[in-house]
């Protein structure tokens, strides 16, 4: 059985336990650009025992949640894609400005952040995968305009296909291992 490595390799750069090491893996290879949906790679959904979405709206995205330091560190990295009615979704303990990188990401993203009072406080679409060997400190950082407690990253243009926009109300169900406040 082939189980996919977790993809989007967001890393959440203000938390003080981060380890200090870095990995020695680096994606080299540039992907290639594909120009329409019959091209695209079939992408499987998430299979999770304890099934857990995130609605905004009418949008239902099933996630994987990334509740603690080494599950906001791997993120998404390595994974191929999203199916686009999936997710990851970050989890902190308390508001605050969040930054992400995108080492290791494979597929673009749209990135929605969400207060600690249920509502889209902002959304940054269409990040793309960093090109070529980049070290570390050369990647693009991605940053909440608040304090946010819940960040969902989703397939790039899902924000937009699902008019998605701030001020949206979100709400979680699910059961979660720590308390989730929406």
């Amino acid at each position: 059985r082939v189980i996919l490595v977790i993809l989007f390799f967001g890393i959440y750069l203000g938390c003080t336990d981060s380890p200090r090491e870095q990995s020695s893996f680096t994606y080299k290879a540039t992907p290639a650009v594909q120009e329409d949906e019959s091209s695209k790679p079939e992408i499987a959904p998430i299979q999770e025992t304890n099934p857990i979405t995130v609605m905004i709206g009418p949008a239902v995205f099933t996630v994987q949640v990334a509740e603690n330091h080494l599950s906001r560190a791997k993120g998404l990295s390595g994974q191929l894609g999203l199916p686009d009615n999936h997710g990851m979704l970050f989890i902190f303990e308390s508001p605050s400005i969040q930054t992400f990188w995108m080492k290791d990401m494979l597929f673009p993203i749209d990135i929605v952040w969400i207060s600690d009072t249920c509502l889209v406080d902002s959304i940054t679409p269409d990040i793309p995968i960093p090109l070529g060997s980049l070290e570390t400190d050369e990647l693009p950082k991605y940053q909440s305009n608040n304090p946010v407690k819940y960040v969902l990253e989703i397939t790039q243009g899902q924000t937009e296909i699902r008019d998605i926009k701030a001020g949206d109300p979100v709400s979680f169900q699910g059961v979660f291992k720590i308390p989730i406040d929406c």
